[in-house]
């Protein structure tokens, strides 16, 4: 049986000696960043102008100290969120190229690992509940249609789109180190071909939801893999310039962004996430680089709470709109929360990790991880 992480963390702390997990290193930053989502989640009905529910309470007054505040925080936090989820999944992807670079291991093991639960959560998990709620995206459109739009074109797929997104990243990225292994003329060829991608699929690029989001995200996960690839050498040229590396990408990020109206949409919403990504950067300087029960608890299950708990808090959009909006929150981030979690758990505990990502049940379920 392939130990947690969890189990890595208390065989430590009862005194044992272990040799570091793959991913211990972004342990902490992924229980930050699973956090933050579903805070996000769990706010959306009072932050997103186009969400599908209304409301008739405000989560804070407009013009006052608090707004200012929570508007701060949502540029400068929750904007480049899912842009360091897909540079997260980049740096993971160099464990699973350790393993093996065979394309079609990868796709096998990507495929359990993306696909399954995208079948699962979609089908078994997310439609039923909007369904059951009268959601109204899915009010009186037939099933095929909802089924088309959930799992080919992905405009109503929800928080289901990133998995669908990161398994076409993994298939595309893939190909290089198929053909030249893990080396340096693999990543040298796919640099090459994440440059002309930009390019070519530029005028695809608003054929679906799905081919928009991973034309705006994927160089962050080339990011991430590059960064991982060539860690050593980066972090050692910025060792005592890290702080300027901050300040250089706002500089580049609000360049562009000033630029942006004479330049595709797609120019904005990159440099947007650029300028903003320094910001959640430091925060995650700050938080302490060894785990502690809660973190490992959280990052261990960052997969399961991901897919499980967006999904539940369509009762509370549904049902209790009006209510105080910090109960609103505390009874979405907590209460779903634990609920995701548990539910999560028991699949795990029952031998249904599988439908969850974890092919050996056993697994870390943490997002782009083999």
């Amino acid at each position: 049986m392939k130990p947690t992480s969890m189990q890595w963390w208390e065989h430590r702390h009862r005194g044992g000696r272990r040799e570091p997990y793959p991913g211990e290193d972004t342990a902490n930053l992924r229980a930050v960043l699973i956090m933050l989502v579903m805070l996000y989640h769990s706010t959306i009905i009072y932050t997103e102008p186009g969400f599908a529910y209304h409301t008739t309470r405000q989560l804070v007054q407009p013009g006052s100290l608090p707004s200012v505040v929570l508007g701060v925080l949502s540029l400068v936090l929750f904007t480049p969120m899912m842009a360091l989820f897909f540079a997260l999944s980049g740096y993971s992807f160099v464990y699973t190229l350790r393993k093996s670079t065979n394309y079609w291991v990868l796709l096998q093991k990507k495929f359990w690992r993306l696909l399954v639960p995208l079948l699962f959560v979609g089908l078994c998990w997310m439609l039923p509940i909007k369904l059951a709620v009268g959601h109204p995206q899915y009010r009186g459109r037939p099933v095929w249609e909802l089924l088309a739009r959930i799992f080919v074109t992905g405009d109503l797929s929800g928080h289901l789109w990133f998995v669908a997104v990161l398994f076409m990243m993994f298939a595309v990225f893939g190909i290089p180190y198929q053909l030249f292994g893990l080396t340096r003329k693999a990543d040298v060829a796919m640099m090459g071909l994440a440059a002309a991608l930009v390019v070519v699929l530029y005028p695809f690029r608003d054929g679906t939801y799905l081919m928009n989001k991973f034309y705006v995200c994927y160089l962050f996960f080339v990011l991430g893999l590059i960064f991982h690839r060539f860690k050593s050498s980066v972090l050692a040229g910025l060792h005592d310039r890290r702080w300027w590396v901050g300040i250089g990408m706002a500089v580049v990020g609000l360049v562009l962004v000033a630029l942006s109206d004479a330049m595709p949409h797609v120019v904005h919403v990159f440099a947007l996430n650029l300028l903003c990504m320094p910001f959640p950067m430091l925060l995650f300087r700050m938080i302490p680089k060894r785990s502690n029960r809660f973190f490992v608890l959280i990052g261990d299950n960052s997969m399961r709470l991901y897919l499980l708990h967006s999904p539940l808090l369509y009762f509370s959009f549904t049902y209790w709109p009006d209510i105080d909006p910090w109960l609103m929150t505390g009874i979405n981030f907590f209460g779903c929360g634990a609920v995701a979690l548990l539910l999560g758990l028991a699949l795990a505990k029952a031998h249904l990790g599988v439908l969850l990502g974890e092919r050996d049940f056993h697994a870390r379920p943490v997002i782009g991880e083999a």
